[in-house]
């Protein structure tokens, strides 16, 4: 009919992404700024596409950790949508409710399914414990018990020899409360690793390879915590 009216919308990462000739009376002249999704609002989306019928206790009762955990990890809805698939499908091949660790172990170690890694000789597996366990150690002394890592490996994978995770629970936490004390807290958790096998292999004997993203994140945590802080007055 010809009463009906066309309205032509358009989405950006800015207004300013227009030309200055469609931000005009009779192009496009009414804007809406969209907030951010909350982690609770991402959490909440995320589960609905994995099904909450599926979903256990650990899950359901902290929707803001699986959010945060869903943004730091999967940054986009054709991945976020994947990894629901797959953990339908883990559900489905375990018959059994899925937990936030199954949602962990997917943050880890991806989407992609693939043979398992040669196990490691029992001396390399001993050097890979040792290594995780300074990074384990400090995660949880240094914040006072605030941050118990989520989870942790000596397992190989794809990409890495072994992993520990921070608590999700404690990154949802400094959410826009992010302090000198956090930035300082992961400069130290990346180091801890050297230190414990400085203890237990001695000072030469640290190793080389599995140090070298750690050293790379101490190094680009430092440049930040300088960068937005300063030096303290006090360390």
């Amino acid at each position: 009919p010809d009463d009906q009216t066309v309205v032509f919308v358009v989405t950006s990462k800015s207004y300013a992404d227009l030309v200055p000739q469609l931000r005009s009376v009779g192009a496009f002249d009414r804007r809406f700024d969209v907030a951010e999704f909350t982690p609770v609002e991402i959490g909440t989306w995320f589960l609905g596409q994995v099904g909450l019928a599926l979903c256990d206790e650990s899950l359901l009762t902290d929707i803001g950790k699986v959010g945060r955990l869903v943004d730091d990890e999967f940054k986009d809805r054709r991945r976020q949508r994947l990894i629901a698939l797959h953990l339908q499908r883990l559900a489905n091949r375990d018959t059994r409710k899925l937990c936030f660790d199954d949602l962990v172990y997917f943050a880890v170690h991806g989407g992609s399914e693939t043979d398992h890694v040669p196990e490691e000789s029992e001396a390399m597996l001993h050097r890979i414990a040792v290594h995780e366990a300074g990074h384990a150690l400090i995660s949880i002394i240094d914040s006072n018990s605030r941050n118990i890592p989520d989870y942790t490996s000596i397992t190989p994978g794809s990409h890495f020899k072994g992993v520990v995770t921070d608590s999700y629970a404690y990154s949802f936490a400094t959410v826009g409360r992010y302090t000198y004390e956090d930035s300082r807290h992961k400069v130290r958790v990346q180091l801890a690793e050297r230190v414990a096998e400085a203890i237990v292999f001695g000072a030469t004997r640290v190793g080389t390879f599995t140090a070298r993203s750690d050293l790379r994140n101490a190094t680009a945590w430092t440049k930040e915590l300088v960068g937005m802080y300063g030096f303290s007055a006090e360390q």
